[in-house]
């Protein structure tokens, strides 16, 4: 039987995508189809594939992008195999933290590369043979299989043999890095002159949760047809668009039902519910197609109408309409909290913007009445970090940039330079302006400077040597980066590809 929209609420419905996983539903079909294969022929990422020639980063001139097979997307892969098996929720921010790490290990895999062909380091055609050989794509019952290795078409052989030519260089030079690591007196007195003085700071923070009700709502109002939602379920073709049109002409003609033929032909994750999609917004729809005025004609469909096909890169699509559209209820608290983590994702420099606002109101207040009472005008409560020194990436050797109070500055602050160059440039009792880490705004106010007694000094420049070595053979690629040859614009990159930005 059939369910009324009072019972069936858009929110709620089990196939319904909420705001704040727009994100988690690309980089879920991203893995599920990553893992099923093993090489080249993997799906387009999401909108990488739509974007082009989505440019990451450069290292020494050489651009960082994915291709089909390429290390950028291989490293991809493995940590998003990780991922998944790790049975670990795939948010948003597990999104961006995947793509980032991919993305590192691009950037020292070509920082090492680079490293070998200005030091004439290559390896033989007999080793790429060798490597091809043991590759996992070509093994049978642990034996190498010919048939398998006769399948590959001429261009994805060519593909695998530079990647893992380029793999044994990289080798290559790792091995040579560990070998000949050896640290200088000159550079262990500069790390420890990072140990001291300590600074602790106090803090109020302006978390992107705290941005009003009232401007939410006023943004979903003046947006109202993108928080329109309506009840659909889908078909999926990848074979050909004549399979898709013989297919659509089935339900129209009601020769099988629909959800029989999603159920049958479909080839995405709503199948095995007959293509039950659910209550979907109307800007959640703009994801599925390259031309986004489409969107509105499905939203013209009368209920139990069937679309046209419509094709979707090397994919074919059939909508029909279960329930007509919905206009958004913003007395709905669930409504409100699905526009606030829209902007939150998509429009971050307009909440941005405004806490930036009220934390330059509070700077105001603080250098007129004292940090503590304009945390009390802002009606905030002054928190503390603890006594940390300059340690950029929490390295091992010293106490990590923390606070018990907000794990971001640990977990976000701590790795990027500017914030770190802000905090330190500050006297005593001086304030900081609006600081943006992540999701919060933060204003810092240098509370206290300590020194390191003599012994505890004595104690570091013991243990320092041993230590940094230990580090660097655990990962010695991290020490052939040359930020002077890095650009990195994977944020912006990121920003623009999967958030439209």
């Amino acid at each position: 039987m059939k369910q009324s929209k009072e019972e069936k609420q858009p929110h709620v419905e089990k196939h319904h995508r909420s705001l704040g996983k727009t994100l988690t539903y690309v980089f879920t079909i991203a893995i599920l189809l990553i893992i099923a294969v093993t090489f080249v022929g993997a799906p387009a990422l999401g909108g990488v594939a739509r974007s082009g020639h989505a440019v990451f980063g450069e290292y020494a001139g050489e651009e960082i992008v994915v291709s089909s097979g390429n290390y950028f997307e291989r490293s991809f892969q493995a940590w998003a195999n990780y991922v998944q098996q790790s049975g670990q929720e795939i948010t948003d921010q597990v999104h961006y933290q995947v793509w980032r790490l991919a993305y590192d290990d691009t950037v020292r895999h070509t920082a090492l590369l680079v490293n070998a062909r200005n030091s004439g380091v290559d390896v033989s055609s007999n080793a790429v043979d060798m490597a091809i050989a043991q590759s996992p794509e070509f093994q049978v019952d642990g034996r190498f299989s010919p048939d398998r290795f006769n399948s590959m078409s001429s261009i994805e052989m060519l593909a695998l043999r530079e990647l893992l030519q380029e793999g044994r260089i990289a080798e290559q030079v790792n091995s040579d890095l560990v070998a000949r690591l050896n640290y200088s007196e000159a550079e262990i007195d500069f790390i420890l002159g990072m140990a001291s003085p300590e600074r602790r700071f106090q803090f109020v923070q302006f978390g992107f949760d705290s941005f009003p009700d009232s401007e939410v709502v006023a943004y979903g109002e003046e947006n109202r047809q993108r928080f329109s939602r309506i009840n659909i379920s889908q078909i999926t073709i990848d074979s050909s668009e004549s399979d898709a049109e013989s297919i659509r002409g089935q339900a129209v003609d009601r020769a099988v039902s629909f959800e029989d033929l999603a159920r049958n032909q479909s080839k995405d994750e709503f199948s095995e519910d007959g293509g039950d999609r659910g209550w979907v917004y109307y800007w959640d729809l703009e994801f599925d197609f390259e031309d986004v005025a489409l969107v509105e004609e499905l939203f013209t469909l009368a209920e139990g109408e069937i679309s046209p096909v419509y094709q979707m890169g090397n994919r074919w699509r059939i909508y029909t309409v279960n329930e007509a559209p919905i206009d958004p209820d913003y007395t709905d608290v669930e409504a409100v909290n699905d526009v606030r983590n829209y902007l939150t994702t998509f429009e971050r420099g307009l909440v941005e913007d405004h806490l930036r606002a009220e934390a330059d109101v509070f700077v105001q207040n603080a250098q007129a009445d004292g940090f503590l009472g304009a945390a009390v005008t802002a009606d905030q409560l002054p928190q503390l970090t603890e006594y940390f020194p300059v340690n950029y990436g929490n390295l091992s050797y010293f106490p990590s940039v923390s606070s018990p109070s907000n794990a971001v500055i640990g977990s976000t602050g701590a790795y990027r330079e500017e914030f770190l160059q802000q905090l330190f440039a500050l006297e005593l009792g001086e304030i900081s302006g609006p600081i943006v880490v992540y999701d919060y705004v933060f204003v810092f106010e240098l509370d206290g400077v300590r020194e390191l007694t003599p012994d505890r000094l004595e104690e570091l420049s013991v243990a320092l040597p041993g230590q940094m070595a230990q580090q660097s053979r655990t990962d010695p690629a991290y020490q052939v980066v040359d930020q002077s040859l890095h650009t990195d614009n994977f944020h912006v990159t990121y920003s623009r590809v999967f958030l439209g930005q």
